[in-house]
């Protein structure tokens, strides 16, 4: 036997596998050369090229054979353009096996990359509602942070989560918000604004540059402190109050108006728009968020139901602290207000909870940058229609027992509950609750407000069904009420029923 030419046979047989092994390999590496480490599996790289090409396992038709691959592929031209983009990236790169993988492992991460939040004004009526929801969506949300001026001792239990941040911040300041929130800036993807300037009297010049100022020096630290923002979504909550004004009483006069989210702005005598910094903050994102193809909504609640301490329109916490004094001293629980509110239907109100839902809805389901997704607005209300002589027999059970006052035009609750500060002192030591100032529960001119009001506020919720969002909680007002009377209770911010 010429063992020589065995030899030599025998390494041309190598030489020739290799060839054809090199070939199969720069096949499925899509023109990237025989950059695949041997110590990756064939499985992984066969997985890693499949996710690559966007191909499930029941598109691939493959047969192998040994020194020789046969692939067919039945791949669309959608496809075939993501191939050739991802033969220029590789061949560019020119990475090792490992590095392939870790290029793969990247493309995976980013393409299931979760969402990290930023609430602005977590400590509010919707922001603590949100800030749990968005907690309980580990799958879609990473990281949250919260952000407000102060932080209660009382709702820290709420959110001991370990993917929660709080951070304080006084967005009027804006040297120190660019110092806050810059540094996460390449994380936030979406911003939640639910807050807002209280200091001003509403429909004044002031207040709209102060909610304007706000919410720009948010923008700057997120947008213009980094080349590299994360953000690509902004959800703006405002309130149906869009569309209406106390200085125009012709708008919201008619009692069977509905109004959408297509309904005008609200123009005064002069022909110019009111005085809303509802349209101030949407012509801020409408002109800081175009150029930068970042998606952003709108969400219009009405009454807002809900718990917190930090909050100006806080009416569950005012109607609370009414109930429990009227119980205490045992006063009569006694509707004070205009009797075509309390006989009709005139505003609509809104838990909570719902308006949280809808906000999340939104900014799961847009895709940013889309045109259709740059100032959608949307009406969150509970849409039962209710009137307070309905509701009122519920309410006067639960703070007094039974003992329902009734209806009456002759006093207002600034003038009844004005000077009943050392009360709900005397409350707070005696029931043991959570340190509190009548001030921070209770807004009495918010209860004459409402229960005064002169103009019809009723809105539609089409618009968000027809989308999909069909979330309700507590369809009767009078239920959704009470719920959160308990929440109050369970909370120790009022008193339990003797």
């Amino acid at each position: 036997m010429d063992y020589e030419a065995v030899k030599k046979y025998k390494e041309e047989m190598n030489k020739y596998q290799r060839k054809q092994e090199k070939k199969r390999r720069s096949r499925l590496m899509l023109g990237g050369g025989n950059c695949l480490n041997e110590s990756v599996p064939e499985t992984t790289r066969h997985l890693a090229v499949d996710t690559i090409l966007g191909r499930s396992s029941s598109e691939k038709h493959v047969t192998r054979q040994y020194g020789r691959c046969k692939t067919r592929t039945k791949i669309s031209r959608r496809r075939k353009m993501r191939i050739v983009a991802w033969r220029k990236h590789l061949s560019a790169v020119a990475v090792s096996g490992a590095g392939l993988f870790m290029l793969v492992h990247n493309h995976l991460s980013m393409a299931t990359k979760k969402r990290v939040a930023l609430v602005a004004g977590v400590t509010g009526l919707v922001g603590r509602e949100l800030a749990k929801s968005l907690l309980s969506l580990k799958s879609q949300w990473g990281i949250i942070y919260g952000a407000a001026r102060q932080w209660k001792t009382e709702t820290l239990d709420h959110f001991s989560d370990p993917a929660y941040y709080f951070v304080d911040c006084d967005f009027l300041d804006e040297e120190y918000t660019l110092r806050k929130l810059s540094p996460l800036a390449d994380q936030i993807t979406h911003l939640f604004w639910v807050t807002w300037a209280s200091q001003c009297t509403l429909e004044t010049v002031d207040c709209c540059n102060l909610n304007r100022s706000m919410l720009s020096n948010v923008l700057d630290a997120l947008l213009l402190s980094t080349n590299n923002s994360s953000l690509s979504h902004v959800s703006l909550q405002t309130g149906t109050a869009h569309y209406v004004s106390l200085q125009v009483p012709k708008f919201g006069s008619e009692r069977d108006q509905y109004y959408d989210e297509n309904s005008p702005r609200v123009v005064v005598d002069g022909g110019g728009e009111a005085l809303n910094f509802y349209y101030t903050l949407e012509d801020l994102l409408r002109e800081r968020l175009a150029r930068r193809r970042i998606g952003w909504s709108v969400h219009r609640p009405g009454l807002l139901l809900g718990v917190s301490t930090r909050s100006h329109f806080n009416f569950i916490g005012t109607l609370c602290v009414y109930g429990s004094i009227c119980r205490h001293l045992g006063l009569p629980f006694t509707f004070y207000g205009d009797r075509k509110c309390w006989e009709q239907p005139f505003m609509d109100v809104s838990d909570s909870r719902l308006v949280a839902d809808q906000l999340i809805w939104w900014a799961c389901l847009t895709h940013c940058g889309h045109s259709d997704n740059q100032g959608q607005a949307f009406n969150a209300v509970n849409g039962a229609t209710y009137t307070w002589s309905q509701i009122w027999p519920a309410l006067s059970y639960t703070f007094c027992g039974g003992d329902d006052g009734g209806f009456s035009e002759e006093k207002t609750y600034m003038e009844l509950m004005g000077d009943k500060g050392d009360v709900w002192g005397e409350m707070v030591h005696k029931y043991q609750l959570c340190p509190t100032s009548m001030e921070e529960m209770a807004n009495w001119m918010l209860l004459d407000s409402a229960f005064r009001f002169p103009v019809n506020l009723l809105v539609t919720r089409e618009k968000a069904y027809s989308l999909g969002f069909t979330t309700v909680h507590d369809v009767d007002t009078a239920a959704s009420i009470l719920y959160w009377v308990d929440r109050m209770r369970e909370e120790r911010l009022i008193p339990y029923l003797d």
